[in-house]
């Protein structure tokens, strides 16, 4: 047929599609089509707990398999607690176990809401936690978490910061609200302040469906910070709403200052529309990596993936097609979709997750409906090594984490090569004892001579031929005598 629907008993086995067809010039073609098998999926499992109250924050390390939560409101109350918390667990022999006591914050009566975000480092033995007031930085070490310098205070607009995200090797950490960030570096067990503060210009405000989040993400190795900044004109004073307009840049650690590295990515620059909330990151930031909602010549819902080289913002691979994508007027469009390096996943109106991958500079759908969330209000992420897929239907619950097994190949055609003639030889010399033969090159090959190899035989019936020589020239001996002679070539 020329459709085909993978069986379950297929998995994991390599699937490829052979056309073969007569071209208008009556010649048998056949165009081969590969790929590996698709990819499974594996629930490493959910195991529910009794938290005290709902987690309002959460990261995991580089492989998925540690997670750490951040819980600051009473679940009765809905009120801050007057010190939150964070617990971090780790995946082994199929159970989620806690690892380490639990961290709290400093005591404060009015609440200083510590763990309403947090970081972890790609091996998951540092974790960042903020409240409105400080940041605590912990690390894992004889199985006990343990501070790591003091708390860092930073000087920002209003006194409160909240948002954190440490370096890959969590030793260097971007702290902030939506006004201000600051970056600091552990030097000697000392948080140092790098470079000064960088303001955003257009600010965020609770009315915008971005306004509860940082809306910055630090590099892997902390050279760089992405900036998002998204503005609400005219706010309502009793709902939250899209902002009008999301720009976004990229500032470098130049000897100790951050400096602006390329334009501002905004819709004048590209001359599309980037509105609700469109821009979202890349989660490994390795270079400066963007996604954004937008729309086609045909009107029609795309993502397009830009990253920046040599200080300009450049299209990688098509636009990706994006028409059922999720929408909610409680969440940002951005929360519908996550990438990662070469992997993005998209969240439909059927809640289903679609998993496209970087290949040969191309985006290509992998699959249409690998998972399913349970409701609206499920989130979801990719493992910072593309390896797993992190869903969180219930914020009282362990994220579920699927592992993904996929092996692509390269996409090929196999196009075969036309013989379009021979070379002609010919034997040069007189044929007697003792003299010396040799081949002539006649006419050249078509598609070029390449090495030439020589036989020379002989025979006394034309029938059954020996091989004399396999030099370029013989020489023609006694024994031969009265016998044909021929050579043969091949390249």
């Amino acid at each position: 047929n020329s459709t085909y629907t993978v069986a379950a008993s297929e998995e994991g086995k390599k699937v490829r599609a052979i056309i073969s067809y007569q071209d208008a010039q009556g010649f048998n073609e056949t165009v081969t089509k590969s790929k590996e098998y698709i990819y499974s999926t594996s629930n490493l499992q959910q195991e529910e707990h009794n938290f005290i109250n709902t987690s309002t924050s959460n990261d995991f390390s580089a492989d998925g398999l540690i997670a750490g939560f951040g819980f600051f409101y009473n679940s009765k109350t809905g009120r801050p607690l007057q010190t939150g918390l964070a617990k971090i667990y780790s995946y082994n022999d199929k159970v989620w176990s806690q690892i380490g006591e639990n961290i709290s914050g400093n005591y404060n009566y009015r609440g200083d809401i510590f763990g309403h975000d947090l970081s972890i480092s790609d091996d998951g033995k540092i974790v960042a936690i903020g409240s409105n007031s400080y940041v605590k930085v912990f690390e894992y070490i004889e199985n006990d978490w343990q501070q790591v310098g003091e708390d860092i205070a930073p000087n920002v607009v209003g006194g409160y910061v909240t948002y954190v995200d440490l370096s890959s090797d969590g030793s260097v950490i971007a702290i902030g609200n939506g006004e201000e960030i600051s970056i600091f570096e552990n030097r000697n067990n000392s948080w140092l302040q790098i470079g000064q503060n960088i303001y955003k210009s257009n600010v965020w405000n609770s009315n915008s469906i971005d306004g509860d989040t940082g809306e910055f993400q630090l590099s892997d190795d902390g050279s760089f910070l992405v900036v998002k900044e998204s503005l609400v004109k005219n706010p309502s004073p009793n709902f939250t709403q899209p902002p009008d307009t999301s720009a976004l840049k990229v500032f470098e650690n130049v000897d100790n200052t951050w400096q602006q590295r390329g334009p501002e990515f905004n819709s004048d620059l590209y001359q599309f529309e980037i509105d609700k909330s469109s821009i979202f990151f890349d989660n490994k930031m390795d270079i400066p990596r963007i996604g954004v909602f937008t729309k086609n010549n045909n009107n029609d819902q795309v993502v397009k993936i830009f990253g920046l080289n040599d200080n300009s913002w450049i299209q990688e691979g098509d636009n990706i097609d994006a028409q059922n994508i999720f929408t909610s007027p409680h969440w940002p469009l951005s929360q519908s979709a996550k990438l990662n390096g070469n992997t993005l996943i998209l969240r439909n109106n059927d809640n289903e997750i679609n998993l496209i991958k970087f290949i040969n500079n191309e985006w290509e759908k992998i699959n249409t409906d690998i998972l399913t969330l349970s409701n609206n209000s499920s989130s979801f992420q990719i493992s910072r090594d593309e390896s797993k897929i992190i869903i969180n239907d219930d914020n009282f619950k362990i994220p579920e984490i699927y592992e993904i097994n996929y092996q692509p190949t390269s996409n090929f055609l196999e196009i075969p090569y036309v013989d379009d003639g021979d070379a002609t030889f010919s034997i040069n010399g007189t044929t007697a004892v003792g003299n010396t033969l040799s081949i002539n090159t006649d006419s050249a090959d078509p598609d070029g001579n390449g090495t030439l190899s020589y036989s020379w035989q002989t025979s006394s019936d034309n029938s059954k031929w020996n091989v004399v020589s396999t030099n370029s020239t013989y020489t023609v001996e006694a024994s031969e005598e009265g016998k044909s002679i021929k050579a043969v070539i091949s390249y």
